[in-house]
């Protein structure tokens, strides 16, 4: 059987001054509970972070874009996973095979390193003071808590935990999680541009119009 593919999925928008990519697919995990510290550091990594693989590579070196995210969704039932950026027209296709070729490599070409494993782990422990400052953000927490099935101390817990995870298990997560084999990718641009660099992609590409969504 042939490896799955990213299925790749065209808004025609004509004029449209930029092309607007959004990467997503559901996870086999609900969001309720512990234990997922380690994914959620991952994608940080990834793309959640300005400091980000992604956002270094098409803002800060090829100039693409003006900024890409990725996230994972806070949901109590299957989480999602997503990657959004807008992009240069003419590097549409360009910027889908960069965003690919990224999220491969992680961590089978370039596991975590001893940079990003502390970034990700003291950075956030050192920022958690600025998450809590006022009574919204305690009563936000505690009803996300509530939400999440997780226990009432949870944030107070976050630093024995962030410590305790180690490059290895952020780069399994990546590896079983944060890979683009599985993903639908949604374009939204002008076709008449983008149509010739797309089809070099080697994707199956399905079209729809802006107006008939």
């Amino acid at each position: 059987m042939a490896p799955p593919k990213p299925r790749l999925v065209v808004i025609d928008r004509p004029n449209s001054p930029q092309s607007v990519l959004l990467f997503g697919r559901v996870l086999p995990l609900n969001g309720a509970g512990t234990g997922q510290e380690a994914l959620e550091l991952a994608n940080e990594v990834i793309g959640n972070d300005f400091l980000s693989r992604l956002n270094s590579d098409l803002r800060e070196e090829k100039g693409w874009t003006y900024g890409i995210s990725s996230s994972l969704f806070q949901v109590r039932g299957p989480r999602g996973f997503v990657v959004f950026t807008p992009v240069q027209t003419d590097r549409t296709a360009d910027s889908i095979k960069l965003i690919v070729q990224d999220m491969k490599a992680f961590p089978a070409q370039k596991g975590v390193d001893a940079v990003e494993l502390q970034r990700v782990t003291e950075g956030n422990i050192r920022n958690l003071p600025n998450r809590f400052e006022t009574n919204g953000q305690v009563l936000g927490a505690l009803l996300e808590n509530q939400r999440l099935k997780r226990p009432d101390d949870y944030q107070a817990r976050l630093p024995e935990i962030y410590r305790s995870i180690t490059a290895e298990q952020i780069d399994k997560a990546a590896a079983q999680y944060l890979q683009p084999e599985q993903m639908v990718i949604v374009v939204v641009g002008d076709r008449k541009a983008i149509d010739d660099q797309l089809k070099g992609l080697g994707m199956p590409i399905e079209y729809l119009k802006a107006e008939d969504l």
